[in-house]
């Protein structure tokens, strides 16, 4: 880490460098779950470059660097990104019984993986090791020498971790002390061995010399998995490929899908492949934003329904609605942005702000008698009359947004634009298109709405 560091700084386009050894991240970015934890063999850097400008290009020569530099070590580099929180931008799962099958498919696919473009780093979650400390015990030398294997699980806890013998007072907390071997000794295993067994029993009742640790006892590494990874409790071999940043998951995993295919790779009766990864968790978070749709885009038309009392005029507003989408879209193209999760919660938003101005107008042109009866120069001479406040009204929404887009990043300024955009759209289409769809709906004799009755009562008891 201390390497990967120094080579990191070289690069003038980062500022700074920030290590955790052992666990993740802390939790500071909305997406960002810290899921890993007290492994010796894991560590995570955050990385700060001097300009949002340069961020890309760092990434792909840090990506670079790394991987020559440290091929003993398994380097990813990458960048914040928006959406769902995912371990890999691809993920690909194979689900069965068999463990020993599991890593088989695994490995065909991590094969394809490899001859798959734009794909940097492949891993399995099967094949994560960890080493274990194996302990042989004679039982018959350890009988002999009056030991048990209850005892000899006192003795090497006793001396690796500990015990408490009593606590001190440090102003208000009480802190415990914990006896045990110095760390010299504990990350020796050859210490371990040489210990005196007599000497670290927690009760001495016996009247015999100690006796080392090895007379009784052999010690060897091995390897185990880390454990069975399941997938709602079916078992499963996880497999993550890494990509450079700022390249589309789906173009890539759609080019995997193709290879996979013609490769000839087969499932065996009883196991499925399963994607995810950061387009699958996109999928699922936008299919539950979407989930209450019906119900909501119900309530939006019944809204409008009631507050223009017309079927047709609501109908007038939905076109507006769905209309000022497209300039949202535009704005996110010539921006540059991605049409992430967050630009497609501000367009949502949108939607609920961009109806305002078209309500206005149709209210001020129903407000005025000769408007209502479709007199093309007075719907004019109204639309002026409330373009001062609903121009207004349209430039406070973007100048509030303003800060959020000059702020850079990938996080607001997709959401700002989308917002901006759609109301400055909605806006236009307000002053120009909402008068004309009103004159069209109501262009025929028959459709035009009639005069209220009230009015016709006071004319004619004024004249009387």
């Amino acid at each position: 880490a201390r390497e990967i560091r120094i080579e990191a700084l070289q690069d003038t386009r980062i500022e700074e460098v920030h290590w955790f050894l052992g666990e993740s991240a802390p939790a500071f970015y909305y997406n960002i779950i810290p899921d890993k934890s007290n492994l010796p063999n894991f560590a995570q850097a955050m990385v700060k470059c001097r300009s949002s400008k340069d961020s890309q290009s760092a990434i792909e020569s840090l990506q670079a660097k790394v991987i020559e530099r440290f091929p003993q070590a398994h380097c990813v580099v990458r960048q914040l990104e928006q959406g769902p929180p995912f371990a890999a931008p691809i993920e690909i799962l194979v689900l069965g019984n068999d463990l020993q099958q599991l890593k088989r498919l695994g490995d065909d696919i991590r094969l394809v993986l490899s001859q798959t473009p734009l794909i940097t780093h492949t891993r399995s979650e099967m094949q994560e090791i960890i080493p274990k400390a194996m302990i042989d015990v004679d039982d018959q030398a350890a009988y002999l020498a009056g030991y048990d294997s209850t005892s000899i699980a006192q003795i090497l806890n006793f001396t690796l971790d500990g015990s408490t013998g009593g606590t001190i007072q440090e102003g208000t907390e009480e802190i415990p002390i914990r006896v045990r071997l110095p760390q010299k000794n504990r990350n020796n295993l050859n210490e371990v061995l040489s210990l005196n067994l007599q000497e670290r029993l927690v009760s001495t009742n016996s009247s015999h010399q100690g006796i080392p640790f090895s007379a009784i006892s052999s010690m060897q590494l091995s390897q185990f998995s880390g454990g069975i990874l399941r997938e709602n409790g079916e078992r499963c071999n996880e497999i993550h490929a890494f990509i450079p940043a700022g390249t589309l998951p789906a173009t890539v995993l759609k080019d995997f899908q193709s290879r996979l295919k013609s490769s000839g790779f087969q499932l065996p009766d009883g196991y499925k492949l399963k994607y995810k990864g950061a387009a699958g968790e996109q999928e699922t978070a936008i299919g539950n934003l979407l989930a209450y749709s019906v119900i909501l885009g119900t309530a939006f038309v019944a809204t409008l329904v009631f507050s223009t009392n017309s079927f047709r005029l609501a109908f007038l507003v939905c076109v507006i609605a769905l209309t000022s989408v497209g300039f949202s879209l535009i704005a996110l193209w010539v921006a540059g942005l991605p049409l992430g999760f967050i630009a497609i919660v501000g367009i949502i938003g949108m939607k609920g702000v961009a109806v305002n101005d078209s309500l206005c107008i149709i209210a001020a042109i129903q407000a005025d008698e000769r408007a209502r009866l479709c007199s093309i120069p007075r719907i004019i001479d109204v639309v002026l009359d409330n373009a001062r406040h609903v121009v207004l009204t349209t430039v406070s929404t973007i100048a509030g947004f303003l800060p959020l887009y000059l702020a850079g990043g990938e996080f607001w300024p997709p959401l700002a634009i989308c917002i901006s955009y759609g109301v400055l759209g909605a806006t236009v289409q307000a002053l120009l298109l909402v008068p004309c769809g009103y004159v069209a709906l109501y262009r025929f004799p028959f459709l035009k709405p009639k005069q209220p009755e009230t009015n016709e009562y006071v004319s004619r008891y004024v004249a009387g």
